[in-house]
């Protein structure tokens, strides 16, 4: 399984703050960036890097979002994040029916 993530921001220098924090890999991202993306081949990391900005959400002006395999690309919120984390840990590929994603649980 293969997930995409993906974090966008208008704020300069703040998606390089945030990698500069919180990632594992050393981070070559420029204070000019919005939008950076990378593809995990390791669920865990993947889930790693999407609770690392969702457990600092309120720290960091960034939009996450994630894409599993062929699926569409959906944004991850508050309401929306148990539903997919736990899909993904399930290792479900089709992932996310987009009705009603991002209503609370």
């Amino acid at each position: 399984m293969l997930i995409t993530v993906s974090l966008m921001s208008k704020k300069e220098g703040e998606i390089k703050r945030f990698l500069d924090r919180y990632s594992t890999e050393k981070s070559c991202v420029d204070d000019h960036v919005i939008e950076w993306i990378y593809v995990y081949r390791d669920a865990d990391e993947a889930l790693d890097m999407m609770n690392a900005v969702m457990d600092h959400d309120d720290d960091y002006n960034l939009s996450l979002w994630v894409k599993v395999d062929e699926e569409d690309m959906i944004q991850v919120t508050k309401y929306s994040r148990a539903k997919i984390t736990g899909e993904i840990r399930a290792g479900v590929s089709s992932a996310f029916p987009m009705e009603n994603i991002n209503e609370p649980i």
